[in-house]
């Protein structure tokens, strides 16, 4: 309930006294909105990670990191920084929670490789996070699902705990941006969240049957991301330059769908992929590997098909 509030506070702190604070999201041509937003509310999510996590009295290798990468999100969202400082301090973030959370075997090359993981996971949210609604509501049920297959394998409560905590702080912020959006997460907000997940599939990753769950619980993200990334790649574009070509600005922008019937389609793949994983998570990992490079290439396939319809680029 305390998270929830957060969620809540952060929202409405952010709404009436963000502009003031100088935290503005100005649209630009890239933008799927087009009115100045307040933006910074995923404060509240900072600030009930960081008071569930004291209180749970977590590792400071699990919880700091994260409160590390998502301030710096803070002041992103306050003054911007460049692209570069902040993947490398992403970096040494993802670096510092492979100790502080994997329990399986670090070798010399498992440490980059969580830690590019973990820095594109919270990229990817990032990314993601363009129209109105849409990060906040796979967020709440990302961790929903998280938390539920975490209980269901007998994890740490811990782990459930900070899972629900923060998909509560997600589901309290939601009423303010829900469209028409009164106020954005920002960095701040999807930065964590991306971490915060990517953290979790480390730490019960011991396998690649666990890691394949894991991910399917935020598929459509990873999913679009990956897709428009390859087009992007084949088109020669710089893949650190801002755009509006993934699926869901495609459908918002040039198809003239609704910000939340977008939201609510990619909330809606997710939960079915996610809980087909749960009800499956006893399937040997080459089951569940076949199954979620199906759901990848029918993904794939409506994708470009979307694509060609609608952006005339590809």
């Amino acid at each position: 309930m305390l998270s929830l509030l957060f969620g809540v506070a952060g929202a409405a702190l952010f709404f009436h006294k963000g502009a003031a604070g100088g935290f503005l999201d100005n649209p630009n041509h890239r933008s799927s909105h087009r009115v100045t937003t307040p933006k910074g509310a995923g404060l509240g999510f900072l600030v009930s990670f960081v008071a569930v996590a004291w209180w749970l009295e977590t590792d400071p290798l699990f919880w700091l990191p994260l409160a590390l990468v998502s301030f710096m999100g803070f002041v992103d969202d306050r003054m911007g920084l460049p692209a570069l400082p902040r993947l490398v301090i992403q970096l040494i973030a993802g670096s510092v929670l492979v100790f502080g959370v994997c329990t399986c075997y670090i070798t010399w090359w498992s440490i980059p490789a969580w830690a590019l993981f973990m820095a594109g996971t919270a990229n990817c949210y990032n990314f993601m996070d363009g129209i109105d609604g849409i990060a906040a509501l796979t967020a709440v049920a990302g961790f929903s699902m998280v938390a539920y297959y975490l209980h269901l394998v007998g994890a740490f409560d811990d782990y459930v705990r900070v899972s629900l905590c923060t998909g509560a702080a997600c589901l309290g912020f939601l009423p303010y941006n829900l469209p028409k959006a009164r106020v954005f997460m920002g960095d701040t907000g999807s930065l964590l969240i991306g971490f915060l997940f990517g953290a979790i599939v480390c730490r019960f990753s011991l396998n690649v049957h666990e890691f394949l769950i894991l991910v399917s619980f935020i598929f459509p993200f990873y999913c679009d991301e990956l897709i428009t990334m390859a087009l992007r790649l084949k088109q020669r574009e710089n893949l650190l330059e801002p755009h509006r070509q993934h699926i869901y600005q495609i459908l918002a922008n040039e198809g003239g769908f609704s910000h939340l019937s977008v939201a609510i389609f990619y909330v809606t793949i997710q939960i079915i992929v996610g809980f087909l994983m749960i009800i499956m998570h006893k399937q040997p990992a080459v089951v569940l590997f076949f199954l979620l490079t199906l759901l990848f290439l029918f993904f794939g396939v409506l994708s470009y098909s979307i694509r060609k319809k609608y952006y005339e680029k590809f």
